[in-house]
């Protein structure tokens, strides 16, 4: 397969029905286009728009009590610890895992396994110090103690009060039982630092690195909730030259769960929201110049900006220009609509754009046209 995926728009004005689609990576819904009264000519393409209406709504995300500050998702690779602490076995081992965030968090969610017949008596949950020498601090800057909040190897609590991350610092968890390995995330590719170890029980009070397990260059499966306290820090973007609707990625901390992506000042659309990195497509208003980039985090605080050299659109024979989807596939098959509006909908996100005009991307768009 080749390394990006796109959609290539075939003169939008005279072969409307010659566009090819290829994509990249996902899994959610797209939204919809705003429009009003605008009718599809052919049969087949009141399918494909009545297919993306169906896909829409039968699609619900569940709502969160805070945001999400921070995730590290479980990639089915390895275990790693155990992490736990069992007293009648002389048992004390700890994982932990940096993280970036500022803000209050307000819940963990740690992704692990355990034999199903071992008994759980409670769990702990500590924050530590990231040192200048980027490890653990041997004491914790904070410890929370729970008897519930734990599923078949998944520790979900609520912590009160709230902890006030103030940038760098290290998670652990470990629940009172027997045996809890904690699930890889990022393998090979690790977030900040790779996850630390110690066996407390052996007298092991330093924290290092686990080199004998498969894939020790990982990080561990967790999640912090909370509410976005201080300005997102974007460290990179994907390109320094782009085209009107170019496909961006910019990579950081600290960026939250929601949030406004600004391209000279202009409102882009958003495909993906990640705390550590956001997609994004240039908005066609935006001036042909060097221009800055910015992030403005859920909270209304602006991150630092870097530059990106904006240029026009190119045509290349039929084709006017390129869209580069964030998904490797398409809900449904797209659908052109009579003024070379073509709908796709993007298997990446919620927030993908699905709607591409004949001069550029629009989104993210909110309403299908109607039959």
């Amino acid at each position: 397969m080749p390394p990006s995926w796109r959609v290539h728009v075939s003169d939008m004005k005279t072969a409307r029905s010659q566009s090819l689609v290829d994509q990249k990576r996902s899994f959610a819904v797209a939204q919809r286009k705003e429009g009003k009264g605008t009718k599809i000519v052919k049969p087949i393409r009141k399918v494909m728009l009545a297919a993306i209406v169906t896909c829409l709504g039968a699609i619900s995300v569940p709502a969160q009590a805070s945001d999400l500050l921070f995730s590290q998702l479980f990639d089915g690779q390895s275990v790693f610890g155990p992490s736990d602490v069992w007293t009648p076995s002389n048992v004390d081992r700890e994982v932990s895992d940096d993280f970036d965030v500022v803000g209050s968090i307000d819940r963990v969610v740690a992704e692990g396994s355990a034999s199903s017949f071992l008994t759980f008596r409670g769990v702990y949950v500590r924050f530590y110090e990231y040192l200048p020498d980027g490890t653990p601090g041997l004491v914790p800057q904070k410890e929370y103690f729970f008897t519930t909040g734990y599923d078949a190897g998944t520790v979900d609590v609520t912590l009160s009060p709230a902890f006030a991350a103030t940038g760098k610092h290290f998670l652990s968890v470990q629940p009172v039982i027997d045996g809890w390995y904690w699930w890889s995330a990022n393998t090979n590719a690790p977030h900040g630092t790779n996850f630390y170890y110690r066996d407390n029980a052996n007298g092991d009070g330093v924290w290092r690195h686990d080199n004998t397990v498969f894939y020790p260059n990982s990080d561990v499966a967790f999640a912090l909730y909370g509410t976005v306290g201080g300005a997102g820090n974007i460290t990179a973007l994907s390109a320094t030259t782009l085209e009107r609707s170019g496909y961006l990625e910019i990579t950081g901390t600290n960026f939250g769960s929601d949030g406004t992506v600004l391209v000279d000042g202009v409102s882009a659309p958003v495909a993906d929201w990640q705390s550590t990195k956001i997609v994004a497509y240039v908005p066609e208003s935006t001036r042909l110049a060097t221009v800055p980039v910015q992030m403005v985090n859920a909270s209304g605080i602006a991150s630092n900006t870097l530059s990106l050299t904006v240029t026009a659109r190119q045509a290349a024979g039929r084709v006017n220009w390129r869209f580069r989807q964030n998904g490797p596939y398409s809900l449904v098959r797209p659908a052109i609509g009579p003024d070379g509006t073509i709908y796709s909908v993007d298997g990446a996100s919620a927030r993908s754009p699905a709607a591409l005009l004949p001069t550029g991307v629009s989104g993210p768009p909110s309403v299908v046209p109607s039959s």
